[in-house]
């Protein structure tokens, strides 16, 4: 089986436990991110890239036990700006959190408190941001104001690819006016024992996920991956 598309560095954080892991997926062009198993985490990998990945499927089809990864293009360069060390003009990520729930209908916590660790808290996640970048980094977060219904019953495995595809076919039927481009996306569901993690985020890439956490930690940790930083 061969599974192409663009390799993605997922970072698992346990704090609980206080422990981490990075996952290296496959995303295809429908959205999909598989997991590649491998022995070694390979240290050619950027963001960027478009690969093939070889090898024999999971059961579920949540992962690839991965035998080659063929690369097929190289991500573009930086430009020299992004590359100088100076302070860079004024950034602002629209962020969209949804708060999606499972068919047993479980909610921990209000849209108005993720607002609140969000956003209007004298220490939320925009604040925190604004704060670490000295005015350079801004956040504009929309939360949903209320819980999505993904449709599916709380998963027995951790198919969290799933869960953000079935938020955004929910966030899309109940608000189609929305054409913002938001470029960051979090997913916050109910906690989910199959997830051995509090938090979880692509290097490099606007997708992450909360599971079953609300507070400036997992959000602001998780963020901060996505922004293409590492521990």
């Amino acid at each position: 089986v061969k599974v192409p598309g663009m390799p993605l560095v997922a970072h698992a954080d346990d704090f609980e436990r206080n422990r981490s892991e990075f996952e290296l997926r496959g995303r295809g062009d429908e959205g999909r991110a598989t997991e590649l198993q491998l022995g070694v985490m390979p240290d050619v990998r950027r963001t960027g890239m478009t690969v093939v990945a070889y090898g024999t499927p999971s059961a579920d089809n949540l992962s690839l036990d991965t035998s080659r990864v063929d690369i097929l293009a190289s991500p573009a360069l930086p430009n020299a700006k992004a590359q100088a060390f100076s302070i860079q003009a004024l950034t602002t990520n629209k962020v969209l959190v949804l708060l999606v729930k499972f068919t047993d209908n479980v909610e921990l916590f209000t849209s108005a408190s993720v607002q609140q660790v969000m956003v209007t808290n004298p220490n939320s996640v925009a604040n925190y941001y604004n704060e670490v970048s000295f005015g350079q980094e801004q956040l504009s977060v929309t939360v949903t104001p209320s819980w999505l219904q993904s449709g599916i019953a709380p998963p027995s495995t951790c198919d969290y690819s799933t869960i953000s595809s079935k938020a955004d076919a929910a966030y899309a039927s109940a608000f189609p006016a929305d054409k913002t481009t938001y470029q960051n996306r979090y997913y916050v569901f109910p906690r989910l024992s199959a997830c051995g993690w509090s938090g979880l985020a692509y290097v490099g890439w606007g997708i992450a996920y909360s599971n079953g956490w609300n507070d400036l930690l997992v959000y602001g940790h998780e963020l901060g991956h996505n922004f293409g930083l590492l521990h």
